[in-house]
C-alpha cells in the first residue's frame, strides 16, 4: 500500500552541507545541544506557524511519542508587515536586514546558540 508497492522509489539525499553535518552527527557539546533543540530552531525559523487540533490521548505511557491530529491540518501565515506594537515574526523576518531579523529571533527564541541560529 506505501509507496505502490515499492513502484515509487525517492531519490537519495545529497550531501548535507558540512555545518549542518557536523551539528547533526557531531558528539561535541555545541552539536550535541543542538541536536537536543532542533525542534525550537526549526520552530524559530518557520514561516508559518502550524494549525491542528492536536489528539493528546495517543501519548498516554512508555513508547515512541505520535503526533495524532483530529480534523484538517492548516498554516497560519500574516501579513509581511507586523501589525500595531506586534514584533515582526515567521516570514515577515524573511523580509529584513539579516542581522536585523537575527537580533530578533535571538530575542524571541532565548537559549538558543547565536552562532547556530
Amino acid at each position: 500500500m506505501c509507496c505502490m508497492e515499492g513502484k515509487v522509489q525517492l531519490p537519495a539525499l545529497g550531501a548535507l552541507p558540512e555545518p549542518l553535518q557536523w551539528l547533526l552527527t557531531s558528539d561535541d557539546r555545541n552539536a550535541t545541544m543542538f541536536q537536543d533543540e532542533m525542534w525550537r530552531y526549526n520552530h524559530a525559523l518557520a514561516f508559518t506557524s502550524l494549525g491542528v487540533n492536536e489528539d493528546h490521548s495517543v501519548n498516554q505511557g512508555q513508547g515512541p511519542l505520535v503526533f495524532r491530529i483530529s480534523g484538517e491540518l492548516h498554516h497560519h501565515s500574516g501579513a509581511l508587515v507586523p501589525t500595531g506594537t506586534r514584533p515582526p515574526s515567521y516570514a515577515q523576518l524573511y523580509i529584513y536586514e539579516p542581522q536585523a531579523a537575527l537580533d530578533v529571533h535571538m530575542q524571541q527564541n532565548a537559549g538558543l546558540d547565536h552562532e547556530i541560529m
